[in-house]
């Protein structure tokens, strides 16, 4: 991932999926903070498929300790939200990778919880939202600044 081309290569194929799923968690956890009921816009389980180069640019954005073999047939990944369980609306992300948890997005997103080995959900967003602050269409054809 040193390479200037390969981190846009990662951000195109992986990164607006990213940004798509961190914008439906938001979505979800916003509903269950502000709502009485149980009638949600968007569903508790997704699934989506996807290419191994698509699956490989989401671990390469996401910093996964060894990304240096594309993802084997038949791989799949699950995102889960976790709720803390602290009383404040405040939530964890723990992404498994053909059935292991993996670290991601950095050292510094570290768990303090011990329950589940998960990120801060702000901190994904933030990260994310980050990499993909230009719209797909100027990441594909119009000047790109690392």
């Amino acid at each position: 991932m040193d390479n200037k081309y390969s981190r846009r290569a990662s951000i195109i194929s992986g990164g607006y999926f990213l940004k798509n799923l961190i914008d439906e968690m938001s979505t979800y956890a916003n509903q269950i903070k502000n709502s009485k009921n149980t009638t949600f816009i968007y569903p508790k389980f997704s699934i989506y498929s996807a290419h191994d180069e698509t699956l490989f640019g989401i671990l390469s954005l996401l910093r996964v300790s060894n990304p240096s073999s594309h993802p084997v047939f038949a791989s799949n990944m699950i995102f889960e939200l976790w709720k803390k369980d602290n009383g404040c609306d405040d939530y964890n992300v723990r992404i498994i990778s053909n059935g292991k948890s993996i670290n991601s997005i950095e050292d510094s997103f570290n768990s303090t919880n011990s329950d589940i080995d998960s990120s801060s959900f702000s901190a994904y967003k933030k990260k994310i939202n980050s990499l993909t602050k230009i719209g797909i269409t100027e990441e594909c054809f119009g000047k790109f600044n690392i």
